[in-house]
């Protein structure tokens, strides 16, 4: 089911972003989610793996706030203090960062590498008992013992 879905759905173009912006966002995605242990980096999974492309196309409404985002970015800050550059972001842009990361999380989670690590094997079909026996059962039982009610006051 997976596969179909996943080679069915459209996939636009990923925003076309300037090699600044390009950098900037896997800086940013690094610093949300870094490598750790058998967790890939978040720009490994994110931008390498196309990602990030696949979560656009689930939600282009986050296209705006992703280059809004990117835009608002402090280089120099970037580049020293990466976390509080995020930080930053987060406090003075908090709509569109919350949106960015939506994004990122979503993209980075779609990875089956990262859907493994967690043991997330992904939606599954479950097979639902078949109790309609019972239920015509109880619906007999109802309508051989006849109509029963109590007659209301007219008065």
């Amino acid at each position: 089911m997976t596969e179909w879905f996943e080679l069915h759905v459209a996939r636009p173009e990923i925003v076309p972003l300037s090699a600044d912006q390009e950098k900037r966002l896997r800086d940013l995605v690094d610093v949300m989610i870094p490598a750790n242990g058998s967790f890939p980096s978040g720009s490994s999974v994110v931008l390498d793996d196309e990602r990030l492309a696949q979560a656009l196309a689930y939600r282009p409404d986050l296209a705006e706030p992703l280059c809004r985002i990117l835009d608002r970015v402090d280089d120099e800050l970037l580049g020293s203090n990466p976390e509080q550059a995020l930080a930053d972001l987060a406090r003075d842009s908090a709509p569109d960062f919350d949106s960015f990361g939506k994004l990122v999380a979503g993209a980075y989670l779609m990875s089956p590498v990262v859907k493994k690590t967690i043991g997330y094997p992904g939606q599954e079909a479950q097979t639902l008992a078949d109790d309609t026996g019972q239920y015509l059962d109880m619906l007999m039982r109802v309508a051989e013992r006849g109509p029963r009610f109590r007659p209301t006051s007219t008065g």
